[in-house]
């Protein structure tokens, strides 16, 4: 089990939660499951990308599949590991699975700076 509180990602849970959280800027939101190998995989890398004071721009958010099965419906999120970007309020990409890089990431991102 991953204490997600140690890190710098925002738990988010519920679906208008997360809806008020990506409504305005860039957001990239990381939708996971505690027991899901590949989850735990990229999380380091995912936590990197967060750190990243380049990245001030974007929010951080994570959701885990466990307490918010209506969000993972709600955006389409039928597998994870997976990373979407929001740009005030709407989806513009997702990655999905463990094999992204820190660089990968982080050029996703730059695409949405404002």
């Amino acid at each position: 089990l991953v204490d997600t509180s140690l890190n710098d990602i925002e738990d988010v849970t519920g679906v208008e939660k997360l809806n008020n959280t990506i409504a305005s800027g860039v957001t990239m939101a990381f939708f996971h499951a505690d027991w899901c190998r590949n989850c735990e995989e990229i999380r380091p890398t995912v936590e990197a990308v967060s750190k990243d004071a380049d990245l001030d721009f974007a929010q951080f958010i994570e959701v885990n599949y466990d307490d918010n099965t209506d969000v993972f419906e709600d955006k389409s999120v039928h597998t994870f590991p997976q990373l979407l970007f929001f740009v005030n309020g709407e989806e513009k990409s997702r990655l999905k699975g463990k094999s992204h890089s820190q660089e990968a990431i982080t050029a996703e991102l730059e695409k949405y700076r404002p």
